[in-house]
């Protein structure tokens, strides 16, 4: 879902209350969801960088409705310039957002908020880190540049720790 959601608090504590243009991914639903979660081969996403790799069904799965969130937020941000734009998803769909965090930014669209809740790991160690390490404006080609990252777990839910880590 890609949506202007009314009267949403900005993140800064401000206490100013704003449109947001909201990219929201559901988590898994189907038996075609639980087979993208298996396809844990790493693939590169072409989206800049030396080294960075993501999880290939979650990239096909972003990839399936890529051009239409990246038009729809185009559309939703030319009619709404000063509207933030915030991604979230849960599960499947939190992986999904933080691809398309990378990859809205890799077009040139500033993501201003990413809020992840249960998702499994979507990249590899050298983008979470370029991601975790990066302060303010230091790269060119991807989410370093999201001011506001939250994932969200609970310990003992497995599917954050999937897939196993290589390193």
């Amino acid at each position: 879902m890609v949506a202007l959601v009314e009267n949403l608090p900005r993140s800064d504590g401000s206490g100013e209350r704003v449109e947001t243009i909201v990219v929201a991914v559901r988590g898994s639903a189907t038996r075609g969801n639980w087979i993208t979660n298996a396809d844990y081969g790493s693939v590169d996403p072409g989206l800049g960088g030396t080294g960075f790799a993501v999880h290939g069904g979650f990239f096909a799965a972003w990839k399936s409705v890529r051009e239409w969130v990246i038009s729809r937020v185009r559309a939703l941000s030319r009619d709404n310039p000063s509207a933030p734009v915030v991604l979230t998803g849960h599960s499947l769909g939190g992986a999904m957002a933080v691809i398309a965090a990378w990859n809205l930014d890799f077009e040139g669209i500033k993501v201003d908020g990413l809020f992840t809740f249960g998702a499994p790991r979507a990249v590899n160690v050298e983008m979470a880190k370029a991601v975790s390490t990066c302060e303010g404006e230091c790269s060119e080609w991807g989410a370093g540049n999201v001011p506001d990252i939250w994932r969200v777990t609970n310990e003992f839910d497995i599917v954050p720790r999937l897939p196993p880590s290589r390193q």
